[in-house]
């Protein structure tokens, strides 16, 4: 039995393209999915980042959220994009080529 609630296709689709699931450690009460999504971000110039996937599933809305989050130059940055989670499979590598681009932008 999962302790994980919300949207078991999708979580399951992203373990299928090598994401790890957790427990996710900054829930808030209103969300009905409570895991994140996680792995290493391919392509990164500098200190390796993950790329972060969090659903939130509300009564009235619901939204995925694509980060990366890390130090460039002694600075925190995050780096997100949100869409709907129906659309997050098909655009992921879109989406995550994007943002790798914009991160390795910041490393100049």
């Amino acid at each position: 039995m999962s302790d994980f609630t919300g949207d078991d296709q999708l979580r399951n689709g992203l373990k299928r393209l090598g994401f790890t699931i957790g427990l996710d450690q900054l829930p808030f009460v209103e969300n009905k999915c409570n895991w994140i999504a996680y792995r290493r971000t391919q392509g990164i110039v500098g200190k390796p980042v993950q790329t972060m996937i969090r659903l939130f599933s509300c009564s009235d809305w619901e939204s995925a959220e694509v980060d990366l989050t890390g130090d460039v130059h002694g600075r925190c940055f995050k780096l997100s994009y949100s869409l709907s989670p129906d659309q997050l499979i098909a655009q992921l590598p879109e989406i995550e080529a994007e943002l790798v681009a914009a991160w390795n932008a910041l490393q100049r």
